[in-house]
């Protein structure tokens, strides 16, 4: 599983770079398949109204020319920084002890 640390902006969403469309229970799950996309890199979740749930994926984030819009029934979130899966390093240890450990 791949994972990323996203910046929230409540009351936002990024128009014009939607690459896919999903539906999710929660903000969490929303970014989980923005992480699991390279290309992805924001997310606008729609986090109440008609279509509560949406999920746009993004393949940009904010810059001068490309700003947030203003509305309460979104949440933005953006991408600050990607880590790569310890898939190996997790198939090293012999007991979940030992992966609980490492925290």
């Amino acid at each position: 599983m791949k994972h990323a640390i996203f910046k929230r902006n409540t009351g936002k969403y990024l128009r014009d770079s939607v690459i896919t469309t999903k539906y999710a229970e929660s903000e969490l799950e929303c970014s989980m398949h923005c992480a699991s996309i390279d290309a992805c890199l924001s997310v606008n979740y729609k986090a109440s109204g008609v279509d509560q749930g949406l999920c746009q994926l993004n393949n940009r984030i904010t810059s001068e020319s490309l700003g947030l819009v203003s509305d309460d029934r979104f949440v933005h979130l953006s991408i600050v920084k990607r880590s790569k899966p310890k898939t190996k390093e997790i198939a090293r240890k012999l007991s979940c002890k030992e992966l609980l450990d490492d925290d």
